[in-house]
């Protein structure tokens, strides 16, 4: 049995102020160019754009690598609502900021989806 979230006054009232971004969800897909040639690009998922979301619990570190330092900033968002179709293989972009996603899980009650996400800049 699916459950939808409702933002109730009351509820929103404790949310009120945590929702603050909007985030995208896109999954890789392959296209081919005017030669029939593979373009490896990303698309928006379908039903999952412009999701309510909250941003939660930052960490970040270095990997050190022979030829550069990369830095990874890891984030966890949390989107309203019980979104299954979404695999550790996507991507999430919110405020214009694309995170990869490490994993995906949800709360008990299956009325948020957790996303472990990075960014990486080198």
């Amino acid at each position: 049995m699916s459950r939808t979230l409702v933002r109730t006054t009351r509820l929103n009232a404790k949310l009120g102020n945590i929702v603050t971004h909007t985030c995208t969800i896109q999954n890789f897909t392959t296209a081919k160019d005017d030669y029939q040639q593979d373009i490896k690009t990303w698309a928006d998922l379908t039903d999952h754009v412009d999701l309510d979301c909250f941003m939660g619990n930052e960490s970040g570190g270095e990997l050190l690598q022979p030829d550069k330092t990369q830095k990874i900033d890891s984030q966890v968002v949390n989107i309203i609502g019980y979104k299954p179709l979404i695999k550790s293989s996507y991507r999430v972009i919110i405020d214009s900021v694309t995170y990869n996603i490490l994993n995906v899980g949800f709360d008990p009650s299956k009325t948020l989806t957790r996303l472990n996400v990075e960014v990486v800049t080198i």
